[in-house]
């Protein structure tokens, strides 16, 4: 093979894969409806319930799944210094209620004084109780995920949480990440393909011509010196 035959070859080679790519993803685009396409949000998501790292620093927090569903109550009573953390707890420390539901946080008398106090997604604040039997009571008027404290043992990790409705953020299946379609981000997946093969060959072709060029033909290939 003389350096016409082979720079014809592999430039003829490369053009067959990028335009064979490009066909594919053009189909591959039209089946899949295109960008306009598409599942929307991730409502319908079976996760657990996913609070941004709002417990990372509570001792007494069993991990993701561990909300207590107390949806269809329309009162729920959560107790202020339970037995974990030396008293310095909520129980349970998350709960899932419906929109409309009183809570009712009740002291037990054990971790000193305490208060309820909401870190965001609502506004309330208890007084600060040291005494057994008091009550704090909250109608929930929204929806989301709102993190509440104890202001005077915030440090220590008395934090709760209230999920309250159905349209809640959710973690992955088994608390993992979700997995980044490339779809997602603009670009249809066969377009990734079809660039990663078109530079491959176009690489190859460059190496393989430039030592053709760089240390000549054999004798005894057609077209050589005699």
């Amino acid at each position: 093979m003389n350096r016409r035959e082979f720079l014809m070859t592999a430039g003829g080679t490369a053009g067959a894969v990028a335009a064979s790519g490009a066909a594919t993803a053009q189909e591959g685009n039209n089946s899949s409806g295109g960008n306009g396409s598409g599942g929307g949000g991730g409502g319908g998501s079976s996760g657990p319930i996913d609070y941004g790292g709002w417990f990372s620093d509570v001792p007494y927090w069993g991990g993701p799944g561990s909300t207590q569903d107390m949806t269809g109550q329309s009162e729920v009573t959560i107790e202020v210094g339970a037995d974990a953390n030396d008293g310095l707890s909520f129980a349970p420390a998350a709960v899932q209620i419906d929109e409309g539901a009183t809570v009712i946080w009740e002291w037990t008398g054990a971790g000193g004084a305490h208060n309820v106090e909401a870190e965001s997604g609502a506004d309330f604040a208890s007084e600060i109780v040291g005494e057994e039997g008091h009550t704090f009571e909250w109608t929930a008027n929204t929806t989301g995920v709102v993190p509440y404290f104890c202001n005077p043992h915030k440090g220590q990790g008395m934090k709760g949480a209230l999920a309250i409705g159905s349209d809640l953020p959710r973690q992955a299946a088994g608390g993992a990440a979700t997995p980044v379609d490339p779809e997602h981000m603009g670009v249809p997946i066969q377009a990734h393909f079809v660039g990663l093969a078109t530079v491959l060959m176009v690489v190859s072709s460059l190496i393989f011509t430039f030592f053709l060029l760089k240390y000549g033909e054999s004798a005894h290939t057609k077209g050589g010196n005699n």
